[in-house]
């Protein structure tokens, strides 16, 4: 059994149904957005990283005094349209650094304090971002135990980091976490045309999107751009501007070469999924696939909506289920993983 503290924690407070105001799944996706959350200041220390291509990216980083490598690291990836300053990202840095965790916020490319660092956008395939993330780290300190914790396209990234590097991951990352990740980005896409409230979405993330284009322009005049039409798809938005932007000849043959699916057979890192059948945005029937993968232990719920999961959790998180999950099973981590490390050399010989 992967992960039997954390396993035992969620028997001891199993996930209930939100309340009926809170049982919509669009509900669910926008409460826990936009709903403000009071926090207190925490350090924050900025650092950028070379990725070797002309480009480089902003880390956020929150600890306590200088790098301690015997205190566990957790890598934060946001999502689509996000940075540094997503709310999710927000909170969860706060409770893990609170709790006595380091804590690495990464903007990807153009994202955040990265903006003005990157003439590439991001995108949903880009592992070797993060890989040059942590060659970066790991030059700092030797690192003992990193947890790579990505949300939504960030959960893809990670993914498909740890499904590519298979067993030459670095031992240093020891656990692998993913919140509503699209691991099959060609079957999201088609949910999302399909469902007229998916659209609204869409057409909010392709807003932002266009934005990041017009703000990049700014700092990269020589860029040329598409015309893009006034109202488009995600789809036609990666057809016109990110494929080409990375070699790929349409959003279809972007999609195939990043998407985790094709990857996460060859994850041998203990790695945790959390994701909801309701999820407006996210096709999250390809990840049944794995549910008896030995290295994934997949929590996939009827309800949560995206990157919600608003429900009754233990004080002091009210309804901030998600955000209590994640803690929980990153502490539980120092009891997991031993026992998981123990099956791993068994299988191995």
């Amino acid at each position: 059994m992967l992960f039997p503290k954390f396993q035992q924690i969620l028997k001891e407070h199993p996930p209930s149904p939100p309340p009926s105001w809170f049982q919509s799944t669009n509900v669910q996706t926008l409460i826990s957005y936009y709903s403000p959350l009071s926090l207190p200041d925490y350090p924050c220390e900025f650092q950028t990283v070379d990725l070797g291509d002309g480009d480089k990216l902003s880390l956020v980083i929150t600890k306590k005094g200088e790098w301690n490598p015997k205190v566990r690291t957790v890598l934060l990836v946001h999502g689509l349209g996000g940075s540094h300053e997503s709310p999710y990202m927000i909170r969860l840095t706060y409770w893990l650094y609170t709790h006595g965790f380091q804590v690495v916020r990464i903007n990807l490319r153009g994202c955040g304090s990265g903006a003005g660092l990157a003439r590439k956008p991001s995108h949903a395939g880009c592992s070797d971002d993060i890989q040059k993330v942590l060659d970066h780290l790991l030059h700092f300190a030797p690192f003992e135990k990193i947890t790579l914790l990505g949300f939504s396209m960030g959960g893809n990234i990670v993914l498909k980091l740890a499904g590519e590097k298979g067993t030459a991951l670095h031992p240093a990352v020891d656990s692998i976490g993913a919140v509503c990740p699209p691991i099959d980005l060609e079957s999201s896409c088609q949910k999302v045309e399909n469902s007229p409230w998916a659209r609204l979405y869409e057409q909010h993330f392709v807003l932002t999107l266009k934005q990041q284009v017009y703000e990049r322009r700014r700092y990269f005049p020589d860029l040329k751009l598409p015309k893009f039409p006034v109202t488009m798809s995600l789809r036609q938005f990666d057809d016109l501007y990110t494929a080409p932007q990375w070699g790929f000849q349409n959003a279809r043959e972007y999609y195939q070469h990043a998407q985790a699916v094709r990857y996460m057979p060859s994850i041998s890192t203990p790695t945790f999924i959390l994701a909801a059948e309701d999820d407006p945005l996210v096709d999250t029937k390809p990840l049944t696939a794995f549910s008896s993968h030995p290295w994934i232990y997949l929590l996939l719920l009827p309800f949560g909506g995206h990157l919600g999961f608003w429900m009754e959790a233990p004080p002091p998180f009210g309804y901030r289920w998600m955000d209590w999950a994640l803690l929980s099973w990153v502490s539980s981590l120092e009891e997991d993983l031993p026992l998981v490390k123990a099956k791993q050399s068994e299988i191995r010989q």
